[in-house]
């Protein structure tokens, strides 16, 4: 019985997002901003991405424990962002639908919920540096996912991204360089994520993130 519920729900989840394609949206953020003028387009309260926001908060904990700042690309209504909010580091997030911020601030209040495009990264957080820049279900709706990669590097100690498996053949190649890690895949019923980290060199690093990510990164995907 739990499984045939957890296939009602993905199925449900299925036919609401169908004709949502990331491929057809790439780059085109006004389309996008227009998606989120009805609440939750992409159904994300449900069992599938629940489990993938626990994991993901898992995973987390378990390569930067004690981090103190989180910077998340891609907040939408800040449903993932309330499970981020549980792991008590301070929470800046940007997103790029002006309809998406203002329920994702009122969801997670205690946030700083930036309105903007995610390749302008570098400049709506000028000056600031994060233990955790996460990154999930979001690069393949970018003209050039290279360019944000480049900028999260550079203002993060860790960099955690996930993406949906069927749609993982577009990113995987841009986290093949050194630094980058593959973790266990997160699952549930049907339904499967990549999740890749990324680590800055040793001496790059504040102390909030060190030591090795390989063991602790297979670890906490399990």
């Amino acid at each position: 019985m739990k499984t045939l519920a957890i296939l009602r729900d993905q199925l449900r989840v299925m036919l609401s997002r169908a004709g949502l394609r990331p491929g057809e949206y790439s780059g085109d953020y006004d389309r996008l901003s227009r998606l989120y003028r009805r609440p939750d387009p992409w159904r994300l309260d449900n069992d599938g991405d629940r489990v993938r926001f626990e994991r993901t908060n898992a995973l987390i904990a378990r390569i930067a424990p004690g981090a103190d700042s989180l910077l998340e690309i891609g907040a939408g209504e800040g449903m993932q962002t309330e499970y981020l909010a549980r792991l008590g580091a301070r929470i800046t997030t940007i997103e790029v639908s002006a309809d998406a911020v203002a329920r994702a601030r009122e969801r997670v209040p205690d946030a700083r919920i930036l309105h903007g495009r995610a390749e302008g990264v570098a400049t709506l957080v000028a000056g600031q540096r994060f233990d955790v820049a996460v990154a999930c279900e979001v690069l393949y709706y970018l003209p050039d996912p290279a360019v944000l990669i480049a900028a999260l590097q550079r203002i993060a100690d860790r960099v955690v991204v996930t993406n949906y498996a069927r749609l993982d053949h577009r990113i995987a190649p841009l986290l093949a360089s050194d630094g980058w890690q593959c973790c266990d895949d997160i699952r549930h019923g049907r339904a499967a994520w990549h999740c890749h980290v990324w680590t800055a060199p040793p001496t790059d690093r504040s102390a909030a993130c060190t030591g090795p990510a390989r063991s602790i990164c297979k670890e906490a995907s399990r």
